[in-house]
């Protein structure tokens, strides 16, 4: 019996005992910082396509005006940054914002292909450094008429770090 409980003894301590096997303490570290980026400035961006917009002409080229946004970060970022248009899309157009005339949005695209229309609410990203170059076109729904009056819309531009 006492063999047994001998037996027992040994072998429960190694188990509990700790191996020879090698280990390696693990550092972890970084700096945090406060990034804060800026589109023109925090400035209103006021784009006019003017007073005589025919909708007969409107074909998703003509009345295009461009818009090219400064950013500015408070701080060297090496890392890439996304900027995203907010808005209401036109319900026939997901590049376009909705405005208050039905049937009649505003459409964004890439300023550096015009083939390249932008999607509301979707991140894209920033090639920086320099500027967020946009292009924004008034375009009509297929079919739709227009009385005529004031068109307005807006959306918010957002910059973040991916």
């Amino acid at each position: 019996m006492q063999l047994r409980h001998t037996s027992f003894i040994l072998a429960l301590s190694l188990l509990t005992s700790s191996p020879a096997w090698p280990s390696s303490e693990v550092k972890l570290h970084g700096t945090l910082i406060n990034l804060t980026c800026k589109i023109n400035n925090d400035e209103k961006i006021d784009i006019d396509f003017g007073n005589e917009v025919v909708a007969e002409l409107l074909d998703g080229t003509k009345y295009k005006e461009p818009m090219m946004l400064p950013v500015k970060c408070n701080q060297d970022y090496n890392g890439d940054l996304s900027f995203t248009i907010i808005g209401e899309d036109a319900g026939f157009e997901n590049t376009a914002v909705k405005t208050n005339i039905s049937g009649l949005g505003i459409r964004f695209v890439d300023g550096r292909d015009s083939t390249k229309f932008l999607e509301l609410n979707k991140p894209y990203t920033y090639n920086k450094p320099g500027n967020i170059s946009l292009e924004v076109v008034p375009v009509k729904a297929k079919d739709a008429k227009f009385e005529g009056g004031d068109f307005q819309a807006s959306v918010t531009l957002t910059m973040e770090p991916q």
